[in-house]
């Protein structure tokens, strides 16, 4: 790395480096150099160089080469640095009757091929009564300067003499060098050494849930699909279930598990609230086994697999009453003030044509008070709506639909209203 007086030190050890050239093609006769954009020295008695720095660009290779610098609360970890490809116009004019501008120019392209590294002792040397670049440490640089002949197009040529230096055309070489690195004087946080040092190989075992079931009060699996409600115990199955350590989570809250194995795991009943204290609604929700291991000293827990996202839906249990003119519904489990909340009527007849009626329910589910976040109860008005009848009930919320009941002849019949 080099500080900020890296380009300048290329410029005055090229020009040194073209100057020598040039003169040695011309006999040794003066020559004068100039570190500036060209112009036609028609009156000088000398022949001139011309080194001119017209194009800096940042070197695509290494531009992001010391990314992140900086840690997440913004501490320095490491000196940034700026990685930059300087452009030279080196243009020559002397006596054109003796091909002086091209003898220079010859000889400069040599030494450039010849010797394409700046080195570090030439540097050195090329410094040396330079007071102006007191401090410049190009020489210890990691990363060396290289010079590259750029090949320009005709309307290229043109452009950067017409346009740019707006002199006109003498003869002419363009050159990149690459790359040179700035680096910052900020200085970085040291961290402190790494006191042990420890190797863990952990095989990479994902866990696969392939089914949800439900179990009953005596712990046996129930029907496959069986509805999975509040109070219901899971019963997951699947392959390489078991970890080190092995999560449970439906969304983001953790579940406890009754027992784990490698094939199946059971869980204690769905209760409201969460074990984590959040909210368990109704609706789709989604199970994950997480397989964690204790890393370090003392051990702490690190995630390591996780299995496949698993969705089931789950329903809510509704209690049906009229309230004047309104159904009233009892939510277990309670519904948030953001849930979607639909009623469905499917009237209980024998007509071949049933009458069916699907209400949303009142504005933020009935909530009017602001610090309230949550409700059992939702009333939903029939006036002017509903016709006189008996109907079945389903709920709606956030896409999970409660379920209806059978009679012994393996007819709907539960949960009804009779809308007066």
């Amino acid at each position: 790395m080099s500080n900020f007086l890296a380009i300048a030190t290329v410029t005055e050890v090229l020009g040194q480096m073209i100057l020598t050239a040039a003169e040695n093609a011309i006999g040794g006769q003066t020559v004068v150099l100039n570190k500036k954009r060209p112009e036609d020295p028609a009156a000088a008695d000398s022949p001139n160089v011309y080194v001119y720095l017209y194009q800096v660009t940042t070197n695509g290779a290494l531009r992001n080469n010391d990314l992140p610098n900086r840690s997440t609360d913004g501490r320095l970890q490491k000196k940034p640095q700026a990685a930059l490809d300087l452009y030279y116009l080196i243009a020559f004019y002397g006596n054109d009757s003796e091909l002086e501008s091209q003898r220079m120019l010859g000889a400069v392209v040599r030494d450039l091929h010849a010797h394409s590294i700046l080195g570090r002792e030439q540097i050195r040397t090329g410094l040396e009564g330079k007071s102006y670049l007191a401090g410049s440490d190009l020489a210890e640089a990691v990363e060396l300067v290289k010079f590259t002949p750029v090949s320009l197009s005709l309307e290229e040529n043109s452009k950067l003499w017409s346009i740019l230096l707006q002199t006109r055309h003498a003869l002419s070489v363009a050159y990149q060098a690459s790359v040179v690195l700035i680096e910052s004087e900020e200085t970085p946080q040291q961290a402190l050494p790494v006191s042990d040092r420890g190797v863990t190989g952990i095989p990479f075992i994902q866990p696969l849930i392939e089914q949800l079931r439900v179990l009953d009060n005596n712990g046996a699996e129930l029907p496959i699909n069986q509805a999975i409600e509040l109070g219901a115990a899971l019963l997951i199955k699947g392959k390489r279930l078991q970890g080190q350590v092995t999560q449970i989570f439906i969304n983001d809250a953790e579940i406890t598990a009754a027992s784990i194995s490698d094939s199946e795991i059971r869980l204690i009943p769905l209760a409201d609230p969460l074990p984590d204290g959040s909210a368990l609604r109704a609706g789709i929700k989604s199970l994950q086994i997480v397989h964690s291991v204790p890393l370090g000293e003392p051990p702490e827990t690190h995630s390591f697999s996780g299995s496949n996202v698993f969705p089931f839906p789950l329903r809510p249990m509704p209690t049906v009453s009229m309230q004047g003119s309104a159904v009233r519904i009892r939510f277990a489990p309670k519904v948030g003030r953001t849930q979607r909340v639909f009623l469905l009527l499917n009237e209980l007849t024998n007509n071949p044509k049933p009458k069916g009626y699907r209400l949303s329910a009142p504005k933020d589910n009935g909530i009017t008070d602001t610090d309230v976040t949550e409700t059992d109860t939702i009333d939903f008005p029939t006036a002017d709506i509903v016709d006189n009848g008996t109907y079945l009930v389903r709920v709606q919320v956030d896409g999970a639909e409660s379920l209806l009941q059978k009679d012994a002849g393996g007819k709907y019949d539960q949960p009804r209203v009779t809308v007066p």
